[in-house]
């Protein structure tokens, strides 16, 4: 579905449940990217679910197969990254999460690298039984970069998400008329199966509760009726 198809399915909900609540076009884009990071968060896993000593979502990154293909978009793998000297890995400009990282200790032996947190650091460094080393790397995440031990090693192989892109509705004049631009707009990523959930995060910001409804068969009925 494009924004102005997501906008229309909006409006027949709006004018049905607040016929006085009005959405510009500002407000709309708003509301636009809001649901796109609430919903990317939703698939990686929420923080606000965790308990105290129990840091797990009821949905989280590659905690099954369908949430895996629905962040699919936003996977990003690099190859070959170098570290430098000081065994560092500055973040890509688009890295928001990691996923994974490995490198080839030799030409046919490839190891995956363990990210650690920093109150294993120095117990891992001055461990004389499983200190990092070329077969047993280790990596953990400052501010600017990823700190990888031993700091010799040269190359690596990073994955990571990259956040949704910000969708945008545009708008042009025809004819003295403010109309949808497709052509400057900038369409939701994830895939079409999951608009309905990005309308119903939607309304419910707007204070409309989606109840007892197949809200896809819905949209797909006002699709053919042309609404």
């Amino acid at each position: 579905m494009t924004l102005e198809d997501i906008r229309n399915v909006l409006s027949i909900f709006i004018n049905q449940n607040k016929p006085n609540l009005s959405v510009g076009v500002d407000r709309l884009n708003v509301l636009y990217k809001m649901a796109n990071i609430d919903y990317f968060k939703q698939w990686t896993g929420l923080p606000e679910q965790w308990q105290p000593g129990q840091p797990i979502s009821t949905r989280g990154w590659q905690v099954s197969l369908q949430n895996t293909e629905a962040l699919q978009p936003f996977i990003v793998y690099v190859h070959d990254q170098v570290v430098d000297v000081n065994g560092r890995v500055t973040y890509p400009a688009d890295y928001v999460q990691f996923s994974d990282c490995g490198y080839y200790y030799n030409s046919t032996y490839y190891v995956p690298v363990e990210p650690i947190t920093h109150n294993e650091l120095y117990e891992r460094i001055s461990n004389a039984i499983t200190p990092p080393e070329e077969r047993y790397p280790i990596c953990i995440a400052y501010g600017t970069y990823i700190q990888f031990y031993p700091i010799d090693i040269l190359n690596v192989d990073l994955t990571y998400l990259r956040l949704p892109n910000a969708p945008v509705y545009a708008i042009k004049q025809e004819n003295g008329i403010d109309v949808y631009d497709s052509a400057s707009s900038t369409q939701f990523e994830w895939d079409e199966r999951y608009h309905p959930d990005l309308i119903r995060m939607i309304l419910g910001y707007l204070g409309i509760p989606i109840k007892d409804i197949n809200l896809l068969n819905y949209i797909e009925t006002k699709k053919k009726e042309g609404v």
